[in-house]
């Protein structure tokens, strides 16, 4: 938290992971605009479903919002 990760820089954690599309998105919630407050804004990557658990074992979840 505190400052923001570009897509490139994330999409390293996703190595030996072929990525079909990438893009921001928010979680669609609102949100205090406070300094240092999280903002709502995700990398969300589209990857194959088989790719998930090693995705998941660098941190990654899966996007449930809209």
């Amino acid at each position: 938290m505190g400052h923001v990760i570009s897509l490139e820089e994330m999409r390293k954690e996703l190595d030996g992971i072929r990525i079909y599309d990438e893009e921001k998105k928010s979680d669609g919630l609102m949100r205090a605009a406070v300094c240092g407050s999280p903002t709502g804004q995700a990398n969300v990557y589209k990857i194959e479903k088989k790719d998930m658990e090693k995705a998941e074992e660098n941190g990654f979840k899966l996007w449930t919002f809209k």
